[in-house]
């Protein structure tokens, strides 16, 4: 609480800070990471690289350490132990009360499990051991991005159907536990087109007591709102002149790219994805994932976390490195005991990893 409110009375100091970065080099150390489990050895076989593709919330853990994978494609969620040894599968194809259609997203509090279902336009509700308690439908619904649950309070990022909404309607809708619709927060990003709305405002959210924190895949924002729906505080990182995004945005420029600003006709949208992982520690602290994979763009250190504290502000800079090599992520997330935990790739082989410093 007492970060909460230090947020809230200090935006001098914020500003302050921000010229600091822009003139200051931020820290930065690579990493080394220890691998928990080979992701390509599990049965059912699991494709990260699909997966991390269609959905931000393709995966969660338990408080037992068991993971979740949400296989969209093949319509159902996909429990492992610990050790990565298959437990059970959460749903089939179908449209009955057990069944999944289209999962696209997983999010785990109080040992139930909320499915994005039918591409974010249903809320499905699983006990831990797979048995369907509950649903509701999400209404107007074109599909939903992410997914955060606590003290009762379900926050849902979802694309509307109607237009006339894309200019107007907030960013995060929050739901009660029985699915009655309570409120929206959160700023969106204004577009030249309905189609650039749907695409520029496909975000990343979790949530710390009742503070929720986001960030776009593009442009490059992080965000942080009360449940109320007051902004604490809302940063551009290209602001902040950070290597890795000044290459994106060149790489953005010199192929044309679309951007919010873009007046989009065609059919298929081209952009740049920013972020590739975000989660928040207890501490009210970010974590922010750019790969340059995506965007074949040749340097050394290829895979970038940035490390901000509770005023949005970027204090360190860290290259997740295995045995010499810096790897690509593909999710972030922060363990029961408070340390950064993510899924990387290196050479073609993706697994669960630990960061063995940082995160704090």
């Amino acid at each position: 609480m007492k970060s909460i409110i230090r947020i809230l009375v200090v935006v001098p100091l914020i500003f302050l800070l921000t010229c600091a970065v822009a003139k200051n080099e931020i820290p930065s150390s690579a990493i080394e990471i220890m691998p928990i489990i080979e992701l390509n050895s599990l049965t059912p076989k699991i494709n990260v690289n699909v997966m991390s593709v269609i959905s931000q919330n393709f995966f969660a853990t338990d408080k037992d350490n068991n993971l979740y994978f949400v296989d969209c494609m093949n319509h159902r969620v996909l429990k492992y132990d610990p050790m990565g040894s298959f437990i059970r599968q959460i749903g089939s194809i179908g449209q009955g009360a057990e069944d999944l259609f289209n999962p696209f997203g997983i999010f785990i509090d109080d040992d139930i499990l909320y499915i994005l279902n039918k591409f974010g336009c249903e809320l499905k509700f699983f006990s831990e051991n797979g048995e369907y308690l509950k649903s509701f439908q999400i209404n107007d619904a074109l599909r939903s991005d992410s997914i955060s649950v606590q003290s009762n309070k379900i926050a849902i990022s979802i694309k509307y159907k109607k237009k006339a909404n894309y200019d107007s309607n907030k960013l995060i809708s929050i739901f009660n536990i029985d699915g009655t619709f309570s409120h929206s927060i959160g700023k969106i990003i204004k577009t030249n087109s309905y189609k650039g709305f749907h695409k520029f405002n496909s975000v990343f959210i979790n949530r710390v007591e009742n503070i929720f924190f986001g960030a776009f895949q593009n442009p490059p924002v992080i965000f942080a709102n009360d449940l109320s729906g007051e902004e604490l505080y809302y940063k551009d990182l290209r602001e902040y002149n950070l290597p890795e995004i000044v290459s994106l945005m060149k790489k953005e420029k010199s192929l044309k790219l679309d951007t919010p600003e873009t007046k989009i006709t065609t059919q298929s949208i081209k952009s740049i994805k920013y972020c590739h992982g975000f989660c928040t520690n207890s501490h009210f602290h970010v974590f922010y994932a750019i790969n340059m994979y995506d965007a074949a763009i040749n340097t050394e250190m290829r895979s970038v976390i940035y490390h901000f504290d509770e005023y949005g502000q970027p204090i360190e800079k860290i290259f997740p490195m295995r045995l010499g090599e810096n790897i690509e992520i593909k999710n972030l997330y922060i363990d029961k005991g408070n340390t950064l935990n993510g899924i990387g790739v290196l050479n073609g082989n993706a697994f669960l990893f630990k960061l063995l410093k940082g995160g704090d």
